[in-house]
């Protein structure tokens, strides 16, 4: 299970981040990469995200070269077959909407926030259940590995995950009512940030 999760990590990274990155880059010459270095609440959420990936990178490492759960803290409560099989449901659903995603989102694809150039507003597709799917995508995805491998190394990594990608998505919406105003509310007003029917009003 611990190459399982490795692999499934480094293909995450690689579909998710790294090839469509590339992708943007090598068809419109665009910056993907936009996260700051400054002490601003962006800078903080930049070197957050790092940290967390180089974390769960240097742990599946560990984990597939055989060091056993009980050198990370084990949570032995929530082991059972019934969770994993939810982790790895969760991992099977997490990539497939991060690529669905991106593939609405084309040129407007950053890892980041952009202040230089002008974003489309993406309000089809799979952002007419949600306004932040990708977002959504990852924290499936980290809720998944916990569920499947429950340490004290993986519930801290989801947790820090959350208050991450919290704090990312509220910086991305204030950028995005400034930059779109009116427009931006109305969607905010009938999507929902992390999933909801179509036309459900949204409550946050």
């Amino acid at each position: 299970m611990a190459l399982f999760l490795l692999t499934w990590f480094l293909l995450f990274l690689a579909i998710g981040m790294v090839w469509p990155s590339w992708r943007v880059m090598q068809r419109h010459g665009k910056t993907v990469w936009v996260l700051p270095r400054s002490d601003t609440a962006e800078g903080v959420a930049s070197f957050g995200f790092k940290v967390m990936i180089a974390a769960l990178l240097i742990y599946h490492v560990l984990r597939a070269a055989g060091l056993p759960s009980d050198e990370f803290g084990p949570l032995h409560w929530m082991e059972n077959v019934a969770t994993q099989i939810a982790g790895l449901a969760l991992l099977a659903l997490s990539l497939p909407l991060v690529v669905l995603a991106q593939a609405h989102m084309g040129a407007a694809w950053r890892i980041g926030i952009d202040h230089k150039d002008s974003p489309k507003l993406m309000t089809s597709g799979v952002f007419r259940w949600s306004r932040n799917p990708i977002f959504l995508g990852m924290r499936l995805s980290l809720l998944g590995l916990l569920l499947i491998d429950p340490t004290a190394v993986t519930l801290t990594v989801f947790v820090a995950g959350e208050i991450l990608m919290h704090m990312q998505v509220r910086l991305e919406e204030a950028f995005l009512a400034s930059h779109f105003g009116l427009e931006y509310i109305s969607y905010q007003n009938r999507t929902q940030r992390w999933f909801g029917l179509p036309g459900q009003k949204s409550g946050a």
